[in-house]
């Protein structure tokens, strides 16, 4: 006769007598406070069951169904839980520390405060699951790659180190997560929240980003190489020394960003946002500004080579010895633009607006000026242009 657990009480003994027995249905069960560790449990049901506080450390739980179980403050360090299935289970504050946890469904699962520290990750899904606190330190050493946390809240998580390639990241809440010199390639952060990140050395090359926020967020020495970041928001964002080559900018917003000795070389900014931008030292050679605002900007000392700046606004910038070398400006805002020492031999500067602009001691070399306004602009000899 087949019985059906409802919230029927019931001790280590027991339990591992039945199941030696050939039983695996335990949904409902409670068992709390439990001591199960090492014990082989593999393909049981404990669906709906109630496991808070138990010790299940080291246990052999492949292919267990834990969906919508109670597993509160309940140990699973180094548990082998691999294709379980943790669907809406409440982990909160669950120890999980080196636990495989590979091609594992925690989709919805509550994993708040939970230590995943080392666990294998590879191939789960987390998709809608809360790890909000939750400690993911490590997982440079395991598998987390192609793992699903789409709209996961991951915030003030400790991402440090790990190995995030190709992982679904879509939507998710990566406010204040710790993601400094993790591993990030071809990784799809679109429309993801990661205000107040910290992102520093981590390898983003290739990675989603487009419509992502990143305001304030911390981005020293991130290698974005390649990626796609259009109409993603980075306002007042640290960028100093990041590698951005090749990547896609289209509309994104980096207004007062610290961009200081960034790479920007072939990057398409097209009508990018870089208002009060810090782009001193910065290299942008061969660059797509067409349309980009950047008045206000810093642009002293940046090299802009053969970069695309028609019709760019850079009114009032500081370009003090920018070098322009054959640059595009043509019909570009450069009113009361600091141009002076800057390098503008064989620069396109047709219908350009320089009124009141700066060009003391600047290399106008073969520059194309035709159609250009230089109305009450200081020349390169320092006289006044009429």
């Amino acid at each position: 006769m087949d019985k059906t657990l409802d919230t029927v009480d019931m001790d280590a003994d027991e339990l591992l007598q039945r199941y030696a027995a050939g039983e695996r249905n335990f949904n409902r069960a409670n068992l709390n406070g439990v001591d199960l560790s090492g014990a082989n449990l593999s393909g049981a049901n404990f669906h709906e069951g109630q496991l808070a506080n138990a010790n299940l450390g080291g246990a052999n739980l492949k292919d267990v169904d834990f969906s919508k179980a109670k597993l509160a403050d309940t140990n699973l360090g180094n548990a082998d839980l691999s294709g379980a299935k943790l669907r809406g289970a409440n982990l909160l504050n669950a120890g999980m520390l080196n636990a495989n946890l590979s091609n594992t469904d925690l989709t919805g699962a509550r994993l708040s405060r939970t230590d995943l520290s080392s666990a294998n990750l590879g191939d789960a899904d987390l998709s809608d699951a809360n790890l909000k606190g939750a400690v993911l330190q490590g997982l440079r050493l395991t598998k987390l790659s192609g793992a699903n946390l789409v709209e996961a809240n991951l915030r003030g998580a400790n991402l440090s180190a790990a190995n995030l390639n190709d992982v679904n990241l879509v939507g998710a809440n990566l406010c204040d997560v710790d993601l400094s010199h993790a591993e990030m390639r071809d990784a799809d952060l679109s429309g993801a929240d990661l205000r107040g990140a910290i992102l520093r050395g981590t390898d983003l090359r290739g990675v989603r980003l487009s419509h992502a926020e990143l305001r304030d967020t911390d981005m020293s020495g991130v290698n974005l190489k390649g990626a796609n970041l259009i109409s993603a928001s980075l306002a007042g964002s640290n960028l100093v020394d990041a590698e951005l080559s090749d990547a896609v900018l289209v509309n994104t917003n980096l207004s007062n960003a610290n961009l200081r000795r960034i790479d920007l070389n072939s990057a398409n900014l097209v009508e990018a946002d870089l208002r009060n931008a810090d782009l001193s030292d910065a290299s942008l050679i061969s660059a797509d500004l067409n349309g980009a605002s950047l008045d206000g900007a810093e642009l002293s000392r940046a090299f802009l080579i053969n970069a695309d700046l028609v019709g760019a606004n850079l009114k009032g910038t500081n370009m003090l010895n920018v070098n322009l070398f054959r640059a595009n400006l043509s019909g570009a805002d450069l009113r009361s633009a600091n141009l002076s020492y800057a390098n503008l031999s064989g620069t396109s500067l047709p219908g350009a607006d320089l009124r009141g602009a700066n060009l003391v001691e600047a290399n106008l070399k073969n520059a194309d000026l035709r159609g250009a306004d230089l109305k009450g602009a200081t020349m390169p000899d320092g006289t006044i242009h009429d």
